[in-house]
């Protein structure tokens, strides 16, 4: 498994790869999943049994009588990611696939659509989807679904949406895979 540690403002995100260099992505189990974000609390200076989960299964750090950063955690078939921030975030790793374009029409608007290029690639698209799943954990439990968040702009670097539900996205691609971290634009988090 190899790590990387990236700066994202207001984060530190360590990434780890599931699928060494050179093999064709595969599946990665999820117990091998598990073990890699156990390393990268190890890596960010958490012990693993720090990490604790909300009933409704948002992850935070609990170490008694220390004030824990605030963390959000995500994996795919081939990375595993972890970031680390003094305030609310929301991290998603995607890989680029054609699901994103297949899905389009079911996540976004019609405004939403007109911000791709076209016809939208599946890079693009990859990151609309990334970027929605990061607001939606950064603004969980309050969301119920993707669909009610609204992107107001949208570029291949960054991205922001529309009230009720305020953000700021920032976009990095890492091993065919698209990496968003997202963080509150106001105090509304």
């Amino acid at each position: 498994m190899r790590t990387e540690r990236l700066q994202i403002a207001p984060a530190t995100i360590w990434i780890a790869t599931l699928t060494p260099p050179g093999e064709p992505a595969r599946r990665t189990p999820i117990s091998e999943q598990r073990a890699a974000v156990a390393e990268l609390l190890r890596l960010a200076g958490f012990p693993p049994q720090a990490l604790a989960h909300t009933e409704q299964g948002k992850p935070y750090i609990y170490i008694s009588g220390v004030e824990s950063p605030h963390i959000s955690i995500s994996h795919t078939h081939t990375h595993a990611a972890l970031a680390v921030a003094p305030c609310p975030i929301g991290l998603d790793i995607e890989r680029i696939s054609p699901r994103p374009l297949r899905v389009l029409g079911r996540i976004t608007d019609a405004h939403e659509r007109a911000l791709l290029p076209h016809p939208a690639s599946e890079a693009e698209a990859t990151r609309l989807w990334c970027c929605k799943e990061a607001v939606f954990k950064l603004h969980s439990p309050a969301l119920q679904a993707v669909t009610e968040i609204r992107l107001s702009d949208f570029t291949s670097a960054e991205a922001r949406t529309a009230p009720p539900f305020v953000a700021s996205a920032k976009f990095l691609e890492r091993d065919s895979s698209v990496i968003c971290l997202a963080s509150a634009t106001d105090n509304t988090v």
